[in-house]
């Protein structure tokens, strides 16, 4: 199925259409519903595809709306992968933060190999001398 067959949208997903791509998709412990429908709605922006009535892919930027802008969920169903869906979902935040965000923003995201080299297409580059950092909460 081409990217152009599925129907694609900037508006929010059902948080159980979420939770379930995030697990099949294996980006992280599975949150709480209520956590995951308050993430969604803080948004500042989301993009995401569907097959008929399936979620197939989703990225959504989060942030201030001013300095700080953090890109992430970036999924692509497993059997949808290499088909550049995460291509047009990076086309789609790139456009937007384009339009909306200032030039002296800091926009991050944080990437799995080979992932990088798909961010790195649309300018992200790897910070010599940072490393990315996680807080657990104890």
């Amino acid at each position: 199925m081409s990217k152009e067959q599925l129907r694609w949208t900037e508006t929010i997903p059902t948080v159980q259409d979420y939770l379930d791509l995030r697990i099949a998709t294996g980006l992280g412990a599975k949150p709480p519903q209520e956590v995951a429908e308050r993430a969604l709605a803080n948004s500042l922006y989301m993009i995401c595809a569907y097959q008929g009535q399936r979620l197939v892919c989703f990225a959504r930027i989060a942030g201030d709306g001013a300095l700080s802008y953090i890109i992430n969920s970036v999924m692509v169903a497993p059997e949808f992968q290499g088909q550049g869906l995460g291509k047009a979902l990076m086309q789609a935040i790139s456009d937007w933060l384009i339009a909306n965000a200032d030039a002296s923003a800091y926009v991050c995201l944080m990437a799995k190999e080979p992932a990088d080299q798909l961010y790195q297409q649309f300018g992200f580059q790897a910070i010599p001398g940072n490393i990315g950092m996680r807080w657990l909460k104890p």
